[in-house]
């Protein structure tokens, strides 16, 4: 009995110390009232009453790629699961960041602006919105309103209907584009609902070109009508390839599906001599189908090469990989491959977790964007980039696509994970290349200057673009880093498997990802989120003395900046050899800004230097001393 009550004494201590810890870290209002409804619980896993929409999407667009100009109707199935009713529906128009009369975080030439998305028909549940009447529609940004005089009840489904069209200027590259003649990826295309959530209601922030986006997880049925000279890839599957290919690349693309190794469905010989398609009509109708994706993203190209390959995850699922790309671009011809390796590693390795989606197809536009089941990738010139470029956006399959992260808020969600769970396969893949080095020395150049806020900051407001680099990719890749070489690859990727179970198609928030680290780890780890994510520091230690006698010198170290960091040691001797050590970020729980630490000496020890090339440092000025 006795063992019972102590027992159940230490079980509410353990609750109340939990709760205390969560309660360090600052809590927004908005916030606290989703744990008091029940929709988020304190330990970090989705409440009791968590809930989210849904929509289906029955898409069809007609290409005209001579034109740049799209023609789209979907009828769009919405599930309202909250417990509100619904007053209005908010539809974000992305293609509306290029119109003349709106603001944008980018510069773009002016003769590359338009008039933006034209929507020629709205109806609600049958009733069709007057689009000139601003009490039933109006247009802010890059988003629009309909105002609804039949409300959608909790519990219902919405039927709406949409038709729309715009144009893709020749030469517009903002994430998509249209790259050369005849070559398009199409995003953010098409008039999609914005996200009601149980934190902010309708998601109206407006899209202007930095921060990227946040989606629902929906269904998509896809069909795309084009010249039947033209290939379609995208997000999903494809439906139909025996109604669009001609059966000698329709053999090759079945062959490709099954294929350990990669097959060339379509070569430069295969333009050459044509027959690549089927040419009944003028048209093919290319019809792709996707499940439970917050997105849906498709390029075309009449001249692009395409690879395929299959890879098996863990769980015993197909994944068909491929890669479209211009005959130029010298490296893509082995991106089908390593986007199977990287593909590999990630299922495999770190994170551990089975590539959860059918398909993978890196498209060679422009730049560098990740999107459901595709990335649009620029060639580059040396193949420690295309490792790197190619490994990070496939890593986002998990974050923002699995993981539903909103990343118009909360961008250190999303890209801290791409830049951070790649280390170890880019440095492997790209021999001599250390993806640690350029965030390590961007944290540097801006930590602690006016430049600096904490990263917890919305995204959508940091409006600089190199504090938004800092905040959204640097600071939390390293942050991320550092804590797993300190607590273990065991114990910190056991904690984020659990992150991704509980949140796996759903809208996580900060805080679910803090509360459930604190709680799989057993560990109140707000000292390090407070310090790296809601703070302002800088990254300068110091030696501040070495006290070395025949065998051991204890050496201290000031931590003048605040920031915490990994304290790595080289101890050179008189003989020319040296020896390093690293002192990991959790020591700085137990004193915030010196530590003490013993080493065996293997000689007569010369000097003690700080630093290495993946740990930021403002002030070097100091990292060495000399021993007497």
């Amino acid at each position: 009995m006795n063992y019972i009550k102590i027992l159940a004494i230490f079980t509410v201590f353990l609750a109340i110390s939990l709760a205390n810890a969560q309660e360090n870290l600052k809590v927004p209002l908005n916030i606290k009232r989703a744990y008091e409804e029940g929709t988020r619980s304190s330990d970090g896993k989705p409440g009791v009453n968590y809930w989210q929409n849904s929509a289906n999407y029955d898409i069809n667009i007609e290409a005209k790629p001579v034109l740049g100009k799209f023609y789209g109707e979907e009828t769009i199935e919405y599930f309202n699961n909250s417990p509100d009713t619904l007053y209005e529906i908010v539809i974000r128009l992305y293609q509306d960041l290029i119109k003349t009369t709106n603001t944008r975080n980018w510069e773009i030439p002016k003769d590359l602006l338009t008039d933006g998305v034209n929507i020629s028909f709205i109806s609600v549940n049958g009733k069709q919105i007057d689009l000139n009447s601003r009490k039933e529609f109006y247009r802010q940004g890059t988003n629009a309103f309909v105002n609804l005089s039949e409300h959608i009840f909790p519990a219902t489904t919405a039927k709406i209907i949409i038709k729309w069209d715009f144009v893709i200027p020749e030469n517009l590259s903002v994430r998509m584009g249209n790259y050369f003649e005849n070559t398009f990826h199409i995003a953010y295309w098409y008039p999609q609902i914005s996200v009601y959530d149980d934190i902010d209601g309708w998601d109206k922030i407006n899209y202007s070109g930095t921060v990227e986006f946040y989606g629902d997880f929906n269904n998509y049925d896809v069909k795309v009508k084009l010249p039947n000279n033209y290939a379609v890839w995208a997000t999903g599957l494809l439906q139909n390839p025996d109604e669009v290919l001609s059966v000698k690349i329709l053999d090759r693309f079945k062959k490709a599906k099954i294929s350990d190794e990669v097959v060339n469905i379509i070569t430069k010989e295969d333009y050459e001599s044509g027959k690549i398609f089927r040419e009944e009509g003028k048209y093919n109708f290319w019809h792709f189908k996707a499940e439970n994706v917050q997105d849906f993203a498709f390029s075309l190209s009449d001249r692009f090469l395409w690879d395929g390959v299959n890879y098996k995850t863990p769980d015993g699922r197909d994944v068909f990989i491929c890669a479209a790309y211009r005959e130029s671009a010298k490296d893509f011809y082995r991106v089908a491959e390593l986007s199977k390796e990287v593909i590999k590693r990630l299922s495999e390795r770190f994170p551990g977790i089975p590539y959860p989606y059918p398909a993978m197809t890196a498209f060679n536009g422009g730049g560098g964007m990740e999107f459901p089941m595709m990335v649009n990738d620029a060639s580059e010139e040396k193949w420690a980039s295309t490792v790197h470029l190619t490994s990070h956006e496939i890593t986002h399959t998990y974050f923002p696509f699995y993981i539903g992260t909103n990343e118009k808020k909360y961008a250190f969600m999303d890209e801290g994970w791409a830049v951070m769970i790649p280390f170890e396969m880019q440095m492997e893949l790209a021999p001599g290349y250390d993806p640690r080095i350029r965030p390590a020395a961007q944290i540097s150049m801006y930590a602690g200057t006016e430049y600096d806020v904490p990263v917890i900051t919305p995204s959508n407001i940091v409006t600089y673009y190199s504090t938004y680099r800092n905040n959204a990719y640097n600071k939390p890749g390293m942050a991320y880093y550092y804590l797993r070489e300190a607590l273990g690859k065991s114990v910190f990727d056991t904690a984020m498997k659990m992150y991704v179970k509980m949140w796996n198609g759903k809208h996580p928030i900060p805080y679910d990802f803090f509360n459930i680290f604190n709680n799989e780890t057993g560990m109140n780890l707000n000292w390090y989120w407070q310090n790296w994510f809601f703070e302002v520091h800088y990254a300068d230690l110091a030696i501040e003395k070495v006290n070395a006698n025949n065998n051991t010198a204890e050496i201290e170290i000031k931590n003048k900046g605040g920031l915490f960091v990994p304290v790595h040691l080289t101890l050179k001797y008189d003989d020319g050899s040296f020896e390093e050590k690293t002192i990991p970020v959790t020591e700085w729980e137990k004193s915030k800004d010196k530590i003490t630490t013993s080493i065996l000496l293997d000689g007569n020890l010369k000097s003690v230097s700080l630093g290495a090339s993946w740990i930021p440092e403002s002030f070097p000025g100091d990292n060495e001393y000399i021993v007497n």
